[in-house]
């Protein structure tokens, strides 16, 4: 599967499902959030295209949602109880990038860690913009 998925359908498939675990979608992603979202980072043709990685989340991510944890404004939080607010630091913001990364399947690497790294920092920061 990694040489064979496209560099933009990975980077479709990487923020998607991050999208998902970062929003805690339990079930039907907002889809007006979302085409907010790809108005602005562009990474589909059609909002849909965001819903099959957000629902196979748990699978990319093999339950870090509930085992894992990170440290956020000075204190442990499980992934599954972080929320993106506009008060988040710059360096959680880039502390939760770097977690992702550094978890990220073989498989989905479509860059170099920067490259994808920043790619989340640019989802978080237009996440706070769209919500806020």
């Amino acid at each position: 599967m990694k040489d064979m998925l496209p560099r933009r359908i990975k980077r479709l498939i990487y923020l998607s499902s991050i999208l998902g675990v970062i929003e805690h979608v339990q079930k039907d992603p907002d889809l007006i959030l979302i085409e907010k979202l790809n108005d602005l980072l562009k990474l589909a043709e059609n909002a849909n295209s965001y819903r099959l990685p957000i629902y196979v989340k748990s699978l990319i991510w093999k339950d870090i949602e509930q085992d894992q944890s990170i440290l956020v404004n000075q204190q442990y939080i499980p992934v599954s109880q972080i929320h993106i607010q506009p008060s988040m630091s710059q360096t959680d913001k880039s502390k939760l990038a770097e977690f992702f990364t550094f978890r990220t399947p073989d498989w989905l690497k479509y860059g170099s860690e920067q490259l994808m790294e920043n790619d989340i920092l640019n989802l978080i920061d237009n996440l706070i913009a769209v919500k806020h």
